[in-house]
């Protein structure tokens, strides 16, 4: 080696040129991989219930008797699962419709919810986050 050589070589530690890409090649190598496997990683999805009231959309309704009906509420996204631990509800809130409020009359019965403009009703989903997207009431 010449003195220049070896100069240059003291500067960096003892590691020339070659050394610091046989080092760092790897080390780009891996820090790559570890980036990739971060940004593929599966997430878990989203949870559509945070203690907050939301608004959603009835996305279907299906009549399964004639005093049975099954309602499909759209939840955020179709990633998005309810978040509702197994045997608990959720309350819905939703207008008193007008003829309610003027009559006070609901099917041709007295209407319990009688001058709200809000009723508020308790039900339990039929479905758990093994369907995301939606739950069916």
């Amino acid at each position: 080696r010449s003195i220049a050589g070896t100069r240059r070589a003291q500067s960096l530690g003892g590691m020339d040129f070659g050394d610091a890409v046989r080092l760092a090649l790897p080390l780009g190598l891996f820090g790559l991989g570890v980036a990739l496997v971060v940004y593929l990683a599966p997430r878990p999805p989203p949870i559509f219930l945070d203690k907050k009231r939301k608004r959603a959309q009835i996305a279907d309704v299906k009549e399964l008797s004639h005093d049975t009906k099954r309602y499909r509420i759209a939840l955020d996204t179709a990633r998005t699962v309810l978040g509702l631990p197994v045997g608990k509800h959720l309350v819905l809130y939703v207008p008193n419709p007008k003829q309610c409020l003027d009559s006070g009359k609901w099917n041709s019965k007295d209407d319990p919810d009688r001058g709200k403009q809000e009723v508020e009703r308790k039900y339990t989903p039929v479905t758990g986050d093994e369907t995301p997207g939606y739950v069916d009431l």
